[in-house]
């Protein structure tokens, strides 16, 4: 049984202030007009899907060398892992048709900002099919789709799709990934969240809630984003994944349910508008943990340094 719950994001999702062509464009714009095919993660031509499931996958044009968070730039999905694999296939639709990046994660709580990425898939000729394979094991993943028209790096106006899948060791159906203009951090297809301003994927039940609020001070950058996790002993690493809180001028609010007990929040300004990766500034909030009671906690204020 497959559940998807479709995301369009902010990112912010990211993401002004001119901001630094995002590299990973770059090596897309480079397979397109320098006459490689661009990749589909394993499809054997522009835009198609794998033409055999279980064979190599290839690997996609190199970019500039440079690592985006634990891949290398462009690396296909799963491109180096062995076993037992299915063709994950779907579509990207927009009616810009610059090409598109799909960024391919996994949820990873030990990770920073929660995910890690395990490859991308880039559609040099634009929006269409794609395809890559998955190993049977997998449990989750966020598919997140993006164009930048303008070449000028992530922006709020750019394009954005995020899909999260959960698996069960087979293929799913073809999955859909509409972009947007705008929709970076904002969520689709899914409830909405319960956090105040800039709240993403802070979805709790219906039920008293109470708010925390404060405001962000030395960030250099406009994308600041804060994100979230439950202090948990039964977890390996301590604590869960359960969010992000997206200032807006700075400022920035959310509801948790009351009696929700210990968080920690953790601030970075996204500068290249991948999720977090280690380039990025991080500002933990300096009287973690919060305690989450039955009273609101004002006045949090999370310095940069």
């Amino acid at each position: 049984m497959v559940s998807i719950l479709l995301f369009m994001s902010c990112l912010e999702r990211v993401t002004g202030e001119d901001i630094p062509l995002d590299p990973r464009f770059a090596a897309s714009g480079a397979a397109d007009g320098e006459g490689g095919a661009p990749t589909t993660g394993g499809g054997a031509g522009e835009g198609q899907p794998n033409a055999t499931e279980g064979q190599p996958t290839p690997a996609p044009p190199a970019g500039d060398g440079k690592p985006t968070g634990p891949n290398p730039m462009g690396e296909a999905p799963y491109r180096d892992v062995s076993g037992e694999k299915y063709t994950l296939s779907g579509t990207v639709i927009a009616t810009d048709p610059s090409p598109v990046r799909i960024d391919v994660c996994e949820p990873d709580v030990a990770a920073q900002g929660g995910i890690k990425r395990v490859g991308a898939v880039n559609l040099g000729s634009g929006p269409g099919p794609f395809s890559f394979e998955v190993p049977t094991e997998v449990e989750s993943l966020i598919l997140q789709a993006f164009q930048d028209p303008q070449k000028d790096g992530p922006s709020e106006q750019d394009p954005y799709a995020e899909l999260k899948l959960q698996l069960n060791g087979s293929a799913p159906a073809p999955v859909e990934l509409r972009l947007e203009v705008g929709a970076r951090g904002r969520a689709s297809g899914s409830p909405q969240p319960s956090a105040g301003a800039g709240g993403d994927g802070l979805n709790f039940p219906e039920g008293p809630k109470v708010a925390i609020s404060g405001e962000i001070l030395g960030a250099t950058s406009p994308n600041v984003i804060i994100d979230v996790f439950r202090l948990d002993a039964t977890s390996g690493a301590g604590r869960t994944y359960a969010g992000k809180i997206r200032p807006v001028d700075g400022k920035f609010s959310a509801d948790f349910p009351v009696d929700y007990g210990a968080i920690e929040l953790e601030a970075y300004q996204d500068l290249t508008g991948d999720s977090r990766t280690a380039d990025d500034i991080a500002a933990p909030y300096s009287q973690n943990p919060v305690s989450i009671g039955s009273v609101p906690v004002p006045d949090i204020k999370i310095q940069f340094p």
